[in-house]
């Protein structure tokens, strides 16, 4: 039986040889009692044998005849801070191996540098998807919510996020699957845009990412600060997967921003049928409007999307409604010479010989303009 005791003489554990083959199975092990006794994380501690300054090393290797050793806690302060250790650290958990992240550690180093770019360790190793350096980072105890800066595409400026934000972004499941392990909170915002790692796995399309975040109780209609919830961003993206999953795990599919959008009418704007189909399935009103009277179906005609408005037409969207400026589809398809579109709603019923109340040639300036400004937010995609 191995008895391992603090400075102070306080018996810590007792411990079966036959339960640790080596020092830093034991030290892992020590981990667990951290709430009890406050111990620090193994890379902290040193285990000297009884009455000694005999230091015993991580890789020494337990055998029967240490089976009634007395192992004392030393507990060892960490480094002074400096650049280069943060530099060092944090290309090191996205870069190298965990034994050279160990290694780091061991030294010891605080977990939770920065470095000059206010990059920490755990975002870096979140964002490159390095498992097992986040691991040990955890063991460690980096703290989960501390936020650093990570760039999403060159050119774009940084943004302040948490790890398990940058792990979602870049869909690393596992990893989020141990953030998450770690509760890490599941529902944090990044400050520019207000999108969560639930918004940003959506307008991702990382629908297991998305899975995974659903699982562990995301808010599944919290919106970002244009109004846009996950599913609106997967359904302007086209991720039908990601739709399905949000709608599954009990998603509101007919949200709309302040603007009026919802996500059947930026799916059908953009032609992505499949989802347009994923959404009419789980019960999407057809017939709901922005703030400019533009209904799906309407929308859809513009821009010659055949497939979506025979889908639209299919689940029942009302074929005469219109705009705020007076026209409907038949009219809007018309002027825009989507002859399929047109043909695809005469021969369902819109009314031929409606005509919008504004002049014609106004409507028809009005709708081969091909940059007119809309009143609708644009989102990181561009112009809805």
């Amino acid at each position: 039986m191995l008895r391992v005791i603090q400075m102070s003489g306080e018996e810590v554990a007792a411990v079966p040889l036959e339960e640790v083959s080596s020092m830093k199975a034991l030290k892992q092990l020590l981990n667990l009692l951290n709430h009890q006794y406050g111990l620090p994380p193994r890379f902290r501690q040193r285990l000297l044998l009884n009455g000694t300054d005999a230091i015993l090393d991580d890789n020494a290797e337990l055998h029967a005849s240490m089976n009634s050793l007395v192992l004392q806690i030393l507990k060892t302060p960490l480094r002074s801070p400096s650049p280069r250790a943060a530099t060092v650290l944090t290309l090191g958990a996205r870069h190298v191996s965990p034994a050279q992240v160990e290694f780091l550690l061991l030294r010891p180093q605080d977990p939770d540098l920065e470095d000059a770019h206010g990059k920490t360790p755990l975002v870096a190793a979140s964002v490159f998807g390095r498992l097992e350096n986040a691991r040990l980072l955890l063991e460690a105890r980096a703290d989960i919510h501390k936020a650093g800066k990570f760039r999403q595409a060159a050119g774009q400026p940084p943004c302040v996020v948490q790890p398990l934000w940058a792990a979602s972004h870049q869909g690393h499941v596992d990893l989020v699957q141990l953030l998450l392990e770690a509760s890490a909170y599941k529902d944090w915002a990044e400050d520019r845009q207000g999108r969560t790692a639930l918004i940003v796995a959506s307008d991702k399309g990382n629908s297991e990412t998305a899975k995974v975040l659903l699982g562990a109780g995301a808010d599944r209609d919290l919106a970002m600060n244009q109004g846009f919830t996950a599913l609106m961003l997967a359904s302007q993206k086209g991720h039908s997967n990601t739709a399905k999953v949000l709608l599954d795990a009990g998603a509101k599919k007919d949200l709309a921003t302040d603007h009026g959008v919802t996500a059947l009418i930026v799916a059908s704007l953009n032609g992505h049928s499949q989802t347009v189909r994923v959404l009419l399935e789980a019960g999407a009103d057809t017939d709901l409007a922005d703030s400019e009277g533009c209904t799906a179906l309407i929308l859809a005609s513009g821009k010659g999307h055949l497939e979506t408005v025979l889908l639209l037409l299919e689940a029942g969207a009302s074929k005469d409604l219109a705009r705020n400026m007076g026209y409907t589809a038949l009219i809007l398809a018309s002027a825009r010479g989507r002859v399929e579109v047109a043909r695809l709603l005469v021969e369902a019923g819109a009314d031929k010989d409606r005509t919008s109340h504004v002049m014609p040639e106004l409507l028809v300036f009005c709708c081969w303009r091909p940059a007119r400004t809309r009143t609708w937010p644009t989102t990181k995609a561009g112009r809805l």
